[in-house]
């Protein structure tokens, strides 16, 4: 009968690894927003600026979304246009990031803002 297999040890970490890793990330995902073309930002900035122009036109300045709610759920292009109308195209956590805000000084002071 042959010997039990050896179970492998899992890798561990120290605390300066782990932290050298994650400023590491930060810098990859910084360099690579950053050097994005600027010619694929617009062409989809026209794109989505179209999208948005529509679902107001159809909508009557979104006015009428109840009323057109069907439509707008039909059509991809305009539902997509809907979700970001409650928010930022890009989330909070990637701008802070992008921005090296986790320094408090380099938060806006907003009023009333958590």
């Amino acid at each position: 009968m042959p010997p039990p297999p050896q179970l492998l040890q899992p890798p561990r970490w120290t605390s300066d690894e782990l932290e050298r890793d994650r400023q590491r990330a930060i810098e990859i995902f910084r360099k690579q927003r950053l050097e994005e073309p600027l010619e694929v930002y617009l062409e989809a900035y026209d794109e989505k600026q179209k999208a948005f122009e529509d679902l107001l036109e159809l909508t009557v300045d979104l006015t009428q979304i109840r009323e057109r709610a069907v439509d707008i759920l039909a059509d991809k292009r305009l539902r997509d246009a809907l979700r970001y109308i409650a928010g930022p195209p890009i989330c909070d956590d990637d701008w802070k990031t992008l921005a090296d805000a986790t320094r408090p000084s380099a938060l806006p002071v907003v009023a009333g803002a958590p």
